[in-house]
């Protein structure tokens, strides 16, 4: 869930983002990609192997009156490659980057192309984070780290990890667990490797936001720099309240 008010809908739409809330992480989250950089030390950056569309493309609501769902995607965001939705992301790249205020569209596009990742598929590896469980709070959270070869040939791969906790708009607080693992990976091998977040790690630091993130990326001295990542809501247990003979659940 977030937080998108009060602020107009409308202002997400049209990609007015200077406005206060979170306007921006909604226009954000919703059809779009985004550019992931390695920064080491503060001063080096590279640009790193990543799947650009983590995003949602749908945004759903339950209807007035009915157990139906609606779709108000068009609310908030012009149909993806649509004339009108390039113009609203044109507005909010001049609306959050001031430079940028009278500058033309080509110039936008420009540098819109310098940023853009590539994809995985492009470095011959393709990395995925599965869940394995629908982790309740105070379960270990199981994983599933699939990668895959597409290449004739060997690799070998240093794998850096980490999860920390994060907010409902994706801000980094206290991060509670690491790790490290080499990787050798034959031609066209396809390896499944089990990951477990225990809860005695996550638990003293989840927040009320019960979201975590966990992210695997390639040591940049084995060469190209690969990022894979992955959102896990930590679902809260229901409560029953027992009286006479009903039940009520509190979710």
């Amino acid at each position: 869930s977030a937080c998108s008010g009060p602020t107009w809908v409308r202002s997400i739409r049209e990609g007015d983002l200077d406005l206060d809330y979170d306007g921006h992480y909604m226009f954000s989250r919703l059809n779009s990609n985004y550019a992931g950089w390695l920064s080491q030390n503060n001063a080096k950056k590279t640009k790193v192997f990543c799947d650009a569309w983590p995003c949602g493309q749908q945004l759903i609501t339950k209807s007035v009156g009915s157990e139906q769902f609606e779709d108000i995607t068009g609310n908030y965001k012009y149909e993806l490659g649509s004339v009108k939705s390039k113009e609203a992301y044109y507005q909010a790249y001049r609306r959050i980057h001031p430079g940028y205020c009278n500058a033309s569209n080509c110039h936008i596009d420009r540098e819109l192309s310098s940023l853009k990742n590539p994809f995985l598929s492009d470095s011959g590896i393709n990395t995925r984070l599965k869940m394995a469980n629908c982790p309740m709070y105070g379960e270990d959270v199981q994983l599933h780290w699939l990668l895959e070869n597409l290449r004739s040939e060997p690799k070998n791969l240093k794998f850096n990890l980490c999860a920390q906790i994060i907010t409902y708009n994706g801000c980094p607080m206290d991060q509670f667990w690491k790790d490290s693992v080499t990787i050798a990976l034959g031609p066209r091998e396809v390896k499944k490797i089990p990951l477990c977040v225990s809860y005695s790690q996550y638990g003293p630091y989840l927040s009320d936001h019960n979201i975590m993130k966990v992210v695997a990326v390639s040591d940049p001295e084995c060469g190209e720099v690969l990022m894979v990542s992955r959102d896990i809501v930590i679902n809260r247990p229901p409560v029953i309240v027992k009286q006479d003979h009903c039940d009520f659940i509190l979710t």
